[in-house]
């Protein structure tokens, strides 16, 4: 989705991210009051709006907002009508609801939905044929609803490796990728030294491992899905897994980079 968004933005039907987000919903132009006013894409992308949510809970429980949306009769009045907790773009808060905005605005601002845009202008020219969207209320669902093949997935990360470029084409500019994959807010920041940002709907990692230092940009989807790229190293893995919702693993798919993939390609 914040590919698409950035492909939007190149193509200059998205002016800039940093326009409120309001200004593509002016039938909801009601809950733009204070400081909710002052919300921009650019804080969508980062999942820093600043509005209450609460992602923390399994997705079958009537507690965890991304519940509560998918169940409204407006997903996107739903997330609009959130009350405002922390100023935008100083606090990270993971939440769907950002992904299903950046969505309807990339319609509001091309007049194609997520999954028709996406199929023509970036699924398309990398040789991506073979996919689905499940459907939230008539529509895409922007913020957990694409299934792609192992292979593909492989392909979205080698996009982003070489800077939005593939076979010689530029389909995203390089400098956006680059702003993409720049830290742009802290997540956590663990006593062993693993650091968690975030840049526009990607995690980026960093963390030490047998003495040495590591940076991994992470494409991560409920269930253990992952596209996890190491740039210093030229390495892309791609993982599908079957635990979704799922607490208190021994292990994660994330450790497979760790615990298979390093110690096979690297003198460590």
């Amino acid at each position: 989705v914040a590919l698409s968004v950035l492909i939007a933005h190149s193509q200059g039907k998205i002016k800039d991210l940093d326009q409120p987000i309001f200004d593509f919903f002016s039938e909801y132009a009601s809950y733009a009051e204070g400081e909710k006013k002052s919300i921009t894409i650019r804080h969508a992308l980062t999942m820093s709006l600043g509005l209450e949510w609460n992602e923390g809970f399994a997705y079958s429980n009537p507690a965890n907002t991304a519940f509560q949306m998918n169940n409204a009769p407006n997903t996107i009045e739903f997330v609009l009508s959130r009350k405002l907790v922390n100023k935008p773009g100083t606090t990270f808060e993971y939440s769907g609801g950002t992904t299903q905005l950046l969505a309807a605005i990339l319609k509001k601002a091309t007049g194609s939905d997520i999954e028709n845009f996406t199929a023509k202008h970036l699924l398309t020219p990398l040789g991506i044929t073979k996919y689905e969207w499940a459907p939230l209320k008539g529509q895409p669902d922007a913020d957990s609803g694409l299934r792609l093949r192992s292979r593909d997935m492989a392909k979205i990360g080698s996009l982003v490796m070489n800077s939005g470029k593939w076979k010689g084409k530029q389909i995203i500019p390089a400098k956006l990728i680059e702003d993409a994959t720049r830290p742009s807010i802290k997540v956590t920041e663990e006593a062993d030294g693993w650091k968690t940002h975030y840049g526009y709907q990607i995690w980026l990692q960093s963390f030490p491992d047998a003495g040495k230092e590591y940076s991994v940009i992470e494409l991560t989807g409920n269930g253990g899905q992952k596209i996890m790229i190491d740039k210093k190293n030229d390495l892309i893995v791609v993982v599908t897994a079957g635990t979704y919702d799922s607490k208190g693993l021994k292990k994660y798919s994330f450790d497979i980079l760790i615990d298979i993939a390093y110690p096979s390609i690297l003198s460590r």
